[in-house]
């Protein structure tokens, strides 16, 4: 793992994120991280929230940092339930610092990216 991204991991773990070591086996492993999901209400629908995760990689043009509160919805008035990610908070950057800081100041002030529609 490059500097820049152990760099990057000690940052998002001052958030409160979780890493797990990178395994050999996926590059990106190490990449990956988890932390306890804020609450979120989905009005009308039920949501319970398990986990946020953050994921960083390089893309065409840059960084970019991605997280998503994971749960489990049922639908109003609906009896089944499924998994489902929510309250996308994003960050990019021409360099990983730059999509870092993007990412902590949307993280802290709960910027969360609408779907369009």
């Amino acid at each position: 793992m490059k500097p820049q991204e152990q760099k990057a991991i000690k940052q998002l773990s001052k958030l409160g994120f979780k890493f797990d070591p990178p395994d050999g086996i996926f590059k990106l492993s190490g990449h990956f991280g988890t932390i306890k999901a804020e609450p979120y209400d989905l009005r009308p629908d039920h949501f319970t929230p398990k986990m946020r995760d953050v994921f960083f990689a390089k893309a065409k043009g840059g960084w970019y940092v991605t997280s998503h509160i994971y749960g489990t919805i049922r639908h109003y008035r609906c009896r089944n339930t499924d998994e489902t990610t929510v309250a996308n908070i994003f960050g990019l950057g021409k360099t990983l610092p730059k999509a870092i800081a993007d990412f902590k100041t949307n993280f802290t002030s709960k910027t969360y990216n609408v779907r369009r529609g």
